[in-house]
């Protein structure tokens, strides 16, 4: 696990959270822990770390598989995205995936995914009430996506392994994005 938290400080060497100085492989690394936490395979821990590399067009998905193996590519396949649809379609679209693959484990990595990124987003928000505008779009259309974030992962408030993820998500939501409206 060394070795991977190693390559991904590399990969996300010179990426930050949001306008900050923060280093972005904290919240990575909040994910991979968060997962841990829920009792995840290593395979998902891993995926973890390098879902936002995937999503970021850092990395693909065929070194992804050379480097890790073809689950840790198979849980990141959901995380590829067309840059050049909307923010916000392209955000939906990835919930609607994520919802009709028959796979709890990327379902559960977006679940901690989303929470390490709200985490992020409130550390910022808390401290600069402004900073909800560096998001990647619109708060107004954040706020949309992680109202139908919330939703959807609603499944895992009634599992006792991932009822306190889905609660801290559904409460992170709440405190950024409750007070925008």
């Amino acid at each position: 696990m060394v070795i991977t938290i190693s390559f991904a400080a590399e990969v996300y060497a010179d990426k930050k959270i949001l306008d900050t100085e923060t280093p972005f492989i904290l919240q990575a690394m909040g994910t991979a822990s968060l997962l841990g936490d829920l009792g995840a395979s290593l395979s998902l821990v891993i995926s973890g770390l390098l879902a936002p590399a995937v999503t970021d067009k850092l990395l693909n998905l065929k070194d992804i598989k050379e480097r890790f193996g073809l689950r840790v590519a198979q849980l990141l396949s959901a995380y590829t995205e067309d840059k050049t649809v909307p923010w916000f379609l392209r955000k939906l679209e990835y919930l609607n995936d994520i919802f009709k693959i028959d796979d709890k484990e990327i379902q559960l990595l977006a679940l901690a995914l989303a929470v390490s990124e709200l985490r992020s987003v409130y550390r910022v928000y808390k401290d600069d009430e402004a900073a909800i505008y560096a998001l990647d779009a619109p708060c107004e259309a954040v706020g949309m996506y992680y109202k139908e974030m919330v939703q959807r992962m609603a499944v895992f408030a009634a599992d006792k392994t991932t009822e306190h993820a889905f609660r801290e998500l559904s409460d992170l939501y709440s405190k950024v994005f409750m007070l925008q409206s």
